[in-house]
């Protein structure tokens, strides 16, 4: 094959096999899994005993970092699906000076295109995180026992999940996004 050629859709289902497909679902299962396991943890804190803020301090570091918070999200959300055009790309599959079989190239799209799914997911892990991040500090300072409302910052985390559970990788919309991004 011919460096020039393109991929073709039964060339990428061939090489997405059962195996690599779950690879790219339990790694995209982990990274949802891990800001749950944060806030499971968290919850557990919560439901003890919580001191009362005392003080304009620690509502006031709450509010900054809530804010913060709350720009890293709406950043992450426009980064990500950028970082995963950037990143699954026909221009990174091919390289010019090698003659390579269609079937080694067309492996290599599938790890391209989990590698994609990895960074766009991690970006949005980062806001979650830190979402939960700030309820633990919230709680640990009793702000959440005095302004509830600080709970907000459990939203990126939720979005994260509902985005996580719409773009779950299956055969279909893995060969889905592969035409849309290496079809001509």
């Amino acid at each position: 094959m011919s460096p020039q050629q393109p991929l073709t859709r039964a060339q990428f289902e061939e090489a997405l096999t059962p195996a690599a497909l779950q690879m790219t679902q339990i790694i995209q299962g982990a990274l949802m899994a891990g800001p749950v396991v944060a806030l499971i943890a968290i919850a557990a804190v919560g439901l003890s005993d919580q001191p009362h803020a005392s003080g304009p301090g620690p509502m006031e570091t709450v509010r900054t970092l809530t804010l913060v918070h709350a720009i890293v999200t709406v950043l992450a959300y426009l980064f990500a699906p950028y970082l995963y055009l950037v990143t699954f790309d026909p221009k990174r599959l091919f390289n010019p000076r090698i003659d390579e079989p269609a079937e080694l190239i067309a492996a290599r799209c599938v790890g391209l295109q989990r590698s994609a799914i990895i960074l766009r997911l991690a970006v949005l892990e980062g806001a979650a995180f830190m979402g939960v991040a700030v309820c633990l500090i919230g709680i640990m300072n009793g702000v959440f026992a005095v302004q509830p409302l600080f709970w907000f910052n459990l939203l990126s985390l939720l979005l994260m999940l509902a985005y996580s559970l719409f773009t779950f990788p299956s055969r279909e919309r893995l060969i889905n996004w592969f035409e849309q991004r290496f079809t001509p």
